[in-house]
Parts: C-alpha cells; sequence; structure tokens
C-alpha cells in the first residue's frame, strides 16, 4: 500500500509540474483500488490452486513409498 501511495504522490506531482496536453493523465484511485482487488483475488485463487497441486503430488510420492 505505501508503495502504490509513493506511486500515487510521484504521479501527482508529475501531473502537477507538466503544463502542456502531453502531461500523463491521473488515473482514478477508484478505478486503481477495484483493479488491485481483482489482481489480488486472482492471485489468491492461483495460489491456492497451486497448492491444491502441490499438495496432491505430494501425497501420490508419499502414496509411492508405502
Amino acid at each position: 500500500m505505501a508503495a502504490v501511495n509513493a506511486a500515487f504522490a510521484d504521479l501527482a506531482e508529475k501531473a502537477g509540474q507538466a503544463s502542456d496536453a502531453s502531461a500523463p493523465a491521473v488515473p482514478d484511485p477508484g478505478q486503481l483500488a477495484g483493479r488491485l482487488a481483482e489482481l489480488q483475488d486472482e492471485s489468491m485463487r492461483s495460489m491456492a490452486t497451486f497448492t491444491q497441486t502441490l499438495a496432491s503430488a505430494l501425497d501420490r510420492i508419499q502414496a509411492r513409498e508405502r
């Protein structure tokens, strides 16, 4: 969260310094927060799938050793 806030501050500073039309648009914080939440959910699902696959592989390895 600190890194995101620092990036926002940096972007706002750069946007304030630029006075022409080539200045980057400041993204909507609400949209960014929504996208970050989506990415977090997606990464949690991926980690759960990875963990389940790893547990299954370990179970198969242990079953062969018996």
